[in-house]
């Protein structure tokens, strides 16, 4: 039986805290194990409802006299060692390359091992300096949630192709690219829509309604599309439980993922555990993952971060990069999936190795 610490942001309504979420559900609720929990915080957006109600409060309370093992999961700065712990290991997200101004290299080293999500964010923190052990290993899912019948979220008689995409309206999620590859793509004489859940944490969802409004309509006018020609994009914003995301992947048939920097990627992910077809960018995190025999990549290039958006003042800097997809590259392979037919599905759903996320594969690797 091993006691382990884990030190991470399960609190907040981020990607990092539904991560988070997912190693305490993994490491928990392992019979092997005998976990404690302590949360840090790096933003305010706290997700009050815990993802339907998850009560970790066991967790907080177990305290034992040693540990085996502490986990620090988050921005490295934060990481300090600590010798009577056991071993010292680092969960990194690392979404972007060049990023030896942060210090993040040597407040890693100092780590018995760290793990990241992706090839991407290994080939980042080695390029840094990290001169500690560093183990590429993909986030754990349940995977049960996967094989369950979800109710749908819209009623329709004449079912149409759906293309989604799930993520926060921020510059590096690049929603505008691919509201610009579908209205180009795609018209009314298509039996197709895309749908867009997304949110922006600092304003109320009116406010961001408007602001995402606007930017859509500025996305149609740049490009000189006719109202009449136009096939409307379905904008979902606000907070959502997790149910909700479900419930969208499996009403939807394939998602497309724009995103210019990741370091894993858990929403394309999940739309391939649900058997979905997937388009991912080349280069960020997913990337790792998904590839051209089970799903779609899209070409990109590598560019200088340029965004308003960020948790630490170290972080998307210019002096860092990321990859920017084509948007030719983003039609061409939204028109691939839109006429793909079922034996291809099939073809790419076999090439995926689901197994690779379960808990218990997770487990086996953190404790090898």
């Amino acid at each position: 039986m091993k006691n382990i610490l884990y030190i991470g942001p399960y609190k907040e309504n981020t990607g990092l805290g539904r991560s988070a979420r997912r190693y305490i559900d993994a490491i928990g609720y392992n019979l092997n194990i005998n976990l404690t929990i302590r949360p840090i915080y790096f933003t305010p957006h706290l997700d009050y409802g815990n993802e339907a109600g998850k009560d970790y409060t066991e967790f907080e309370e177990n305290h034992f006299k040693s540990y085996d093992m502490i986990i620090q999961h988050g921005f490295p700065e934060c990481f300090d060692y600590r010798a009577d712990f056991g071993e010292n290991i680092g969960i990194v997200d690392i979404d972007t390359l060049n990023i030896q101004h942060t210090g993040w290299a040597e407040r890693m080293s100092m780590m018995d091992r760290i793990i990241v999500g992706s090839n991407w964010s290994k080939r980042s923190a080695l390029e840094a300096g990290c001169q500690a052990r560093i183990d590429v290993l993909p986030e754990p899912f349940d995977l049960n949630k996967f094989h369950k019948e979800y109710n749908p979220i819209f009623e329709e008689k004449n079912p149409s192709f759906k293309f989604y995409y799930i993520g926060k309206h921020y510059d590096k999620n690049n929603i505008k690219a691919l509201l610009a590859a579908f209205l180009l793509e795609f018209d009314k004489n298509d039996n197709v829509k895309l749908i867009i859940k997304t949110d922006l944490p600092d304003f109320d969802d009116q406010q961001s309604k408007q602001i995402i409004t606007a930017d859509t309509n500025a996305v149609e006018k740049s490009l000189r599309i006719q109202n009449s020609e136009v096939n409307q994009p379905n904008i979902i914003v606000g907070y959502y439980e997790q149910d909700y995301i479900f419930r969208l992947h499996q009403q939807c048939d394939c998602y497309v993922n724009v995103c210019k920097a990741e370091s894993f990627g858990a929403s394309a992910i999940e739309s391939m555990l649900f058997k979905n077809l997937t388009i991912t960018n080349s280069g960020i995190g997913s990337n790792t993952y998904i590839n051209k025999d089970n799903g779609y990549v899209m070409d990109s290039f590598l560019n200088n971060v340029y965004s308003k958006d960020f948790y630490m003042e170290n972080t998307y800097t210019i002096h860092e990069q990321w990859h920017e997809p084509y948007l030719n590259s983003i039609r061409q392979n939204m028109r691939k999936a839109y006429e793909a037919t079922n034996e291809e599905k099939e073809r790419k759903n076999s090439n995926f190795n689901e197994q690779l996320f379960s808990e218990e594969s997770f487990i086996e690797r953190l404790l090898a």
